[in-house]
């Protein structure tokens, strides 16, 4: 969490292989969940199971380390007293696989060697926003690490009504995923949705949304609130909302968030 932002809605990742722990597909039943909304999503192809987790936010909380005891995660913290304090007052026991760094975020992935199934990315809040983790570069940077089909997610707080950081996030990380980048919004009601949380998904192969959405909507049978914003509700919100590209030579990401 590079600008001491706060978790704000959290995510938190399952990974149930169908068999047992010693085997593993990419991404095998990974479970994601955003706000109220849990998303599994299904078997694709074979493979042994250590899937990697990587995540630049605040630190995995205690439930969420309940659901991902099958994952190997690693989480990105700079500030080593957040790390203690998980440890020892928010119930996080010290034998998980949850493996921290303490230091910069886009200089972990600058300096990384392993390969991710998942990437999280939840430093950016509606008050400040580390602005080089923003960027197309670094954008590049995290595609790099990510392994084939893997997913980035990254928890954005913006005004859907008026708010030009979603947009332009939006339209940077189409810069490096295509147009494999979508949303999910915490409320089906967009008229009415302003200030919220929101999930860019992003990913790196081909990601099918209509079949993660309808895959979500069988397992849960309608009990998850948060929804899949439709294609044409973001051409139309990508079209008529103004956006930048975010670069590193360009990044004015206090005046995106500015009300």
């Amino acid at each position: 969490d590079l600008a001491r932002a706060h978790d704000a809605g959290g995510l938190a990742v399952q990974v149930e292989p169908e068999e047992s722990l010693e085997r593993e597909v990419a991404l095998a039943n990974v479970r994601v969940r955003a706000g109220e909304m849990s998303v599994e999503r299904q078997d694709q192809g074979d493979g042994e199971l250590r899937d990697r987790v990587r995540r630049i936010v605040g630190h995995v909380h205690h439930r969420e380390a309940e659901v991902v005891r099958s994952a190997q995660i690693d989480v990105v913290e700079i500030d080593p007293e957040v790390t203690n304090i998980v440890y020892k007052h928010l119930g996080l026991p010290a034998n998980t696989r949850i493996k921290t760094y303490n230091t910069d975020g886009r200089w972990f992935v600058m300096n990384c060697t392993e390969k991710y199934d998942l990437v999280f990315t939840d430093a950016y809040n509606d008050l400040s926003i580390p602005y080089h983790l923003t960027t197309k570069e670094f954008a590049s940077q995290l595609k790099s690490i990510m392994k084939p089909d893997a997913l980035l997610m990254s928890n954005i707080i913006d005004n859907f009504q008026v708010g030009a950081f979603l947009p332009s996030y939006i339209r940077t990380l189409r810069e490096v995923f295509g147009q494999n980048v979508y949303l999910l919004s915490v409320s089906p009601d967009f008229e009415n949705t302003r200030i919220s949380t929101f999930i860019v998904i992003a990913g790196n192969g081909n990601l099918d949304i209509h079949d993660f959405d309808a895959h979500v909507k069988r397992l849960l049978q309608g009990h998850a609130t948060s929804v899949v914003v439709p294609d044409n509700l973001m051409d139309e919100f990508m079209t008529k909302r103004s956006s930048i590209l975010i670069r590193v030579d360009y990044a004015p990401v206090d005046n995106l968030i500015a009300p």
